[in-house]
């Protein structure tokens, strides 16, 4: 897992929230991992122009 976001607010522990993902680059099914690959070309190709 990996933090992705902390909030600390108060004293106490128990009003401490801590955001947690699971998701990591190129896990998952093949089709995700081909379209987040498109994605990145694309956003590439439109920051070169």
């Amino acid at each position: 897992a990996r933090i992705v976001a902390l909030s600390l607010k108060g004293k106490s522990s128990k009003e401490t929230k801590i955001g947690l993902t699971m998701r990591q680059p190129n896990l998952g099914r093949v089709e995700w991992i081909e379209a987040e690959k498109k994605k990145r070309t694309k956003k590439g190709k439109k920051e070169k122009k």
